[in-house]
C-alpha cells in the first residue's frame, strides 16, 4: 500500500477511534455515578438496617423496664389490702390505747422490713398518724397531720388512691398507695404504704437507653438520670403550673422544661443536647403514667461508615474491571470472550443464590411441619401419661372391687337356693321377694363394674356438674381393698349432696390417688388415720384428704409439683403433677398444707355448683 493510502486509511480510522474514546469515557462517567450512587444508598440502608436493630433491642428493654416496675409495683399493692383486713388494725383505731398502737407499730416496722417499703402509717379518720414504721426515728410520722394529703381524702372517699407526689418530711419522691379501713359508712381510717423507685432507676441507668416515666401533665417522676425529676416535657400551662405547686404534690421542685429541650424533628424523631434520639412509648399500670425510651442512634450513623468506605472500595474495584474490560473490548476478540465469562460467573452466582434460597425455603417449610407434628404428638403423650396413671393404681383397685363382688354373688346364690325352696313348697310370694333381691343385687354388681370401667376408660376431659359424694364414694370403692389389707378406715366428715364444675371419672381419678399417697405415707403407724372432709365457702367446694404421717418437709414441699421429683423408691414423681393439671382443667386448684410437725393435708378446690 502506498504511503497516501495509509494516510488515508489512517484519516478514516481517527473518527472511528475518537468516537471510541469519547464512549469510553461516557461509560466510565456513568458507571462513576452509579458507584457514587450505590455507595450513597448501601450507606443509608446500612444505617437503616442498624437504626432498626438499636430500635428493636431497645423495645425489648422497654418491655423489661415496664416489667420491672410492674413487679414493684405488684409487690407492694397487696400490702394495704392485707393490713386494712386486719383486725389489729381496726382495733388500734377504734381504741387506740397505747398497748395496742405499740403492737401496730412492731408490725408496720416488720412489714416495711419484709416487704421493702419507704413507709408504712396508719392514719385516724381525721387523718393524724397514729402509728407507723418509722415510730422510733427522729423523724417519726406519728403524730403529724396527713389530711391535707390527697391520697387520704381519695382513700376515704372510694375505698382506695395511688398517688405520687414528694414526701413531706423526708422530701423523697415515691408513690403512695392508700386504703380505707372499714366499710364507707364507718370508715375508721386509712392505711398508707410508701413505694420509692430507686431501686428500678438505678437498674436503668446501667442501660444504653435514657429511661424517664411522666404523668400526663408532663412531668418526669422516675429517670434514668435523677437530675430530670419534676422537669416536665414541655412548658406547662401557667394555671396548671399554679395548680400543681398549690397541691404540693412537688414540694419546690422546678417543674421547669428539660435542659436541653426535647424537639421534634421532622422524620419523626426527636432532638436533644445536639443528639438524636428514637422516643418508644409505652402506658404503664399506673393509671396516668406513660414511659419514655430514649433511644441514641448515633450508633447507627456510625455504622453506615463502614459500609460506605466497602461500597466505595468495591466500586474502585468495579472501575479497575470495567477498564480493564474495556481495553479488553478494544482489543476486539480477547474482550468478547472476557466479557462472556463475566456474564457467565453473574448467571451461575444468580442461579446458585435462587437454588440455596429454595432449598431454605423447602427446609422452613419441613421444620414447620415438623413442629406441628411435634405438638401433636406432646398433645397426645400428655393424654397417655393421664391415662397411665389412672391404670397405675387399677392392680390394687382389682383387688377391692371383686371383694365388693364376692358379696353380692355369694347373696345371690343364697336368695336363689331359698327361692327354689320357697317355689318347691307352693310360696310364690316369698319367692317373689327373694328374686326381688337378687335383682338388687345384681344392680349393685353392674354399678361396682361400671364404677371400675368408668375409671379405666380413656374419656376425653370435659367439664359439667357433678354430685361431689358420688366421686368421692367412688374413690372409697376402688381403695376398699387397701382399706381392708391396712386396716385403715377413711373417716368421712362435712357436708352431703354438694354440686360443683368437674369430670367424675378424673375426680374420682384425684381422689384415688391422694388416698394412695395418705396410705404410703402412714406405712405401719400403729395410731393411723385418714380424713375425707368435704366443705364449702360462698364459691368454692373443698374436698380435704388428710392423714396424720410423719408430715411433708420443706424441701418435700418445694419439689412437690415438679415433674419426676418424688421421694418414693419406685415413683415416677408424676402422680400430684398429673391431679393438679386435671383439678386445673376443671378450672379449680390443688393445694397443700402441712399443719404442723406431723401429718399432711391436701385440698381439692372446686368452683362451687349453685343449688
Amino acid at each position: 500500500m502506498s504511503k497516501s493510502a495509509q494516510n488515508q486509511a489512517g484519516s478514516k480510522a481517527a473518527p472511528g477511534r475518537d468516537l471510541v474514546g469519547v464512549a469510553g469515557i461516557g461509560v466510565f462517567v456513568v458507571a462513576g455515578l452509579l458507584i457514587l450512587i450505590a455507595i450513597i444508598v448501601a450507606g443509608d440502608a446500612a444505617r437503616r438496617n442498624a437504626a432498626q436493630d438499636i430500635v428493636r433491642k431497645a423495645e425489648a428493654t422497654l418491655m423489661l423496664d415496664q416489667a420491672l416496675l410492674a413487679s414493684e409495683l405488684d409487690r407492694h399493692r397487696a400490702t394495704p389490702v392485707v393490713l386494712a383486713s386486719e383486725d389489729l388494725i381496726l382495733q388500734a383505731l377504734k381504741s387506740p390505747d397505747q398497748a395496742t398502737l405499740d403492737r401496730v407499730n412492731a408490725r408496720l416496722d416488720m412489714l416495711a422490713v419484709q416487704t421493702g417499703a419507704a413507709a408504712i402509717y396508719l392514719l385516724d379518720r381525721q387523718g393524724k398518724a397514729i402509728a407507723a414504721n418509722n415510730y422510733r426515728t427522729p423523724v417519726s410520722f406519728v403524730g403529724a397531720d396527713y389530711a391535707y394529703r390527697p391520697y387520704f381524702r381519695a382513700a376515704m372517699l372510694a375505698g382506695s388512691d395511688e398517688y405520687f407526689a414528694l414526701g413531706s418530711r423526708s422530701g423523697r419522691p415515691g408513690l403512695y398507695l392508700s386504703r380505707r379501713v372499714g366499710p364507707d359508712r364507718d370508715s375508721a381510717g386509712v392505711v398508707v404504704v410508701k413505694v420509692e423507685f430507686d431501686r428500678v432507676e438505678a437498674a436503668w441507668r446501667r442501660q444504653a437507653e435514657q429511661a424517664l416515666v411522666a404523668n400526663r401533665d408532663g412531668v418526669i417522676l422516675l429517670a434514668s438520670d435523677p437530675a430530670r425529676r419534676f422537669r416536665t416535657l414541655a412548658l406547662l400551662e401557667p394555671g396548671r403550673e399554679k395548680a400543681l405547686r398549690g397541691s404540693r404534690q412537688f414540694g419546690d421542685a422546678p417543674l421547669t422544661p428539660l435542659d436541653p429541650m426535647i424537639v421534634a424533628a421532622p422524620d419523626g424523631r426527636i432532638q436533644m443536647g445536639g443528639q438524636v434520639f428514637v422516643a418508644l412509648r409505652r402506658a404503664l399500670p399506673v393509671e396516668d403514667w406513660t414511659m419514655l425510651l430514649l433511644v441514641p442512634i448515633a450508633d447507627a450513623d456510625r455504622a453506615a461508615g463502614p459500609v460506605r468506605w466497602t461500597a466505595g472500595l468495591a466500586g474502585a474495584l468495579a472501575m479497575v474491571v470495567l477498564a480493564w474490560i474495556w481495553r479488553a473490548h478494544l482489543r476486539r476478540l480477547d474482550g468478547q470472550r472476557q466479557e462472556a465469562e463475566v456474564r457467565r460467573e453473574l448467571e451461575l452466582r444468580v442461579e446458585e443464590r435462587t437454588t440455596a434460597l429454595t432449598s431454605a425455603n423447602v427446609q422452613l417449610r419441613n421444620q414447620i411441619e415438623d413442629r406441628k407434628r411435634t405438638e401433636a404428638r406432646l398433645r397426645t403423650l400428655q393424654a397417655d401419661l393421664v391415662q397411665a396413671n389412672r391404670l397405675a393404681h387399677l392392680g390394687q383397685i382389682v383387688a377391692g372391687v371383686a371383694h365388693e363382688i364376692n358379696q353380692p354373688v355369694a347373696a345371690i346364690r343364697a336368695n336363689a337356693d331359698n327361692a327354689l325352696t320357697l317355689l318347691s313348697r307352693e310360696q310364690p310370694q316369698a319367692a317373689q321377694d327373694k328374686l326381688t333381691r337378687i335383682q338388687g343385687l345384681t344392680e349393685r354388681i353392674g354399678s361396682i363394674v361400671e364404677d371400675l370401667r368408668g375409671f379405666a376408660r380413656k374419656t376425653p376431659p370435659r367439664t359439667t356438674t357433678i354430685v361431689v359424694d358420688e366421686a368421692v364414694e367412688g374413690a372409697l370403692l376402688l381403695v376398699s381393698s387397701r382399706m381392708r389389707d391396712e386396716g385403715v378406715a377413711v373417716e368421712r366428715t362435712g357436708q352431703a349432696r354438694v354440686s360443683a364444675q368437674g369430670d367424675r371419672v378424673r375426680l374420682e381419678q384425684v381422689l384415688v390417688n391422694l388416698l394412695q399417697n395418705a396410705f404410703e405415707a402412714l406405712g405401719d403407724q400403729a395410731d393411723a388415720r385418714i380424713g375425707l372432709d368435704v366443705s364449702t365457702t360462698e364459691d368454692l367446694v373443698v374436698i380435704a384428704v388428710t392423714d396424720n404421717g410423719p408430715g411433708l418437709s420443706k424441701t418435700t414441699l418445694r419439689t412437690l409439683f415438679t415433674p419426676f421429683s418424688t421421694t418414693k423408691p419406685n415413683g415416677l414423681g408424676l402422680g400430684l403433677v398429673i391431679s393438679r393439671d386435671i383439678v386445673e382443667a376443671f378450672g379449680g386448684s390443688l393445694v397443700v398444707a402441712s399443719p404442723g410437725r406431723r401429718g399432711a393435708r391436701f385440698e381439692v378446690r372446686l368452683k362451687r355448683n349453685p343449688a
